[in-house]
């Protein structure tokens, strides 16, 4: 699947998938050290605002220790389908950060 960023407009190419749950998958991004979480269903407006703030919010202390949406992924429509992140190693519970 190729999708493109919000910000800028390049494109990413997604590869293989990382982990799944009920929200959506982690996908590898090709040529790239981020990964990319897609949604299986089309996120609710509300949900893309709350991710567009998240991507503005991004303090460099956080993005060192959190995969935090640092940009949105749209498709050829410009739906948002998922969110681009770094990729951690070793995570912790969002309400322990």
């Amino acid at each position: 699947m190729i999708l493109q960023r919000a910000s800028d407009g390049s494109r990413m190419r997604l590869g293989r998938v990382l982990g799944c749950g009920g929200e959506g998958a982690v996908h590898e991004v090709a040529g790239d050290s981020r990964v990319a979480k897609i949604y299986h269903k089309l996120p609710a407006a509300a949900k893309v605002e709350k991710l567009q703030v998240m991507v503005r919010s991004g303090t460099p202390e956080l993005l060192r220790m959190a995969a935090w949406p640092v940009d949105l992924l749209q498709d050829e429509a410009g739906r948002v389908r998922g969110f681009l992140m770094q990729r951690v190693a070793a995570r912790e519970n969002a309400h322990q950060l």
